[in-house]
């Protein structure tokens, strides 16, 4: 059935944590600049949840369709990816999160990296640059287009300025095209970082 959707764009995002909300916040930025746009409802990132959504929800009238992934061991992603095609891909970041499952972080983040590993030749591959393991993956990726993004320094897409004002987060976003000015109704400024992932991906679709 996937074959069939040939003009679905796929974004996949993955990481330790982070994934829901840049889905949330991605989805969000691409219906208010009138894309077709379809994701999952909540946590839905596994194969079978995959695979289920696609058949019964993801239809030709959309244009993209954003999807977490997620593993409780290696190569559950490279089988959501196998499924959904990504030509984009999302790391949020790495911990330790999951260590009782995979053993060892190398192996999370041999995980994570199936996503990548899976992008097209001419795909973009997306790292959050505050994250080490994600700054040793962007430096280890050479069939993708990295887009790195930071709320800590200058990179590929950045923010300065960050302030949480009365139920608001607002800071300046900075890219390739020049700086905006972002205010978010939200509370928290981690997101930060979550807003910057789905900025990335939308600036890259």
């Amino acid at each position: 059935y996937r074959a069939t959707l040939e003009h679905l764009t796929v974004v996949g995002v993955t990481g330790s944590y982070g994934k829901t909300s840049t889905k949330v916040f991605l989805t969000h930025i691409l219906k208010s600049a009138g894309v077709r746009v379809v994701s999952p409802p909540g946590n839905v990132n596994s194969v079978i949840g995959l695979a289920e959504f696609l058949l019964r929800q993801v239809t030709p009238l959309y244009s993209v369709l954003v999807a977490e992934m997620a593993a409780y061991t290696i190569g559950e992603i490279a089988q959501s990816a196998a499924l959904l095609k990504p030509s984009i891909g999302i790391v949020t970041a790495i911990n330790d999160q999951h260590m009782a499952l995979f053993g060892s972080r190398a192996n999370i983040i041999t995980a994570k990296y199936e996503l990548i590993q899976a992008l097209p030749k001419g795909g973009t591959a997306i790292f959050n640059d505050d994250d080490e393991a994600c700054h040793t993956m962007a430096g280890r990726t050479s069939s993708a287009r990295v887009i790195r993004f930071s709320q800590v320094h200058r990179t590929d897409v950045y923010a300065d300025n960050i302030r949480q004002g009365k139920g608001k987060l607002e800071f300046t976003r900075h890219a390739e095209g020049g700086a905006i000015a972002i205010s978010v109704p939200v509370i928290g400024t981690h997101l930060t970082s979550t807003l910057l992932a789905a900025s990335s991906a939308a600036l890259a679709l």
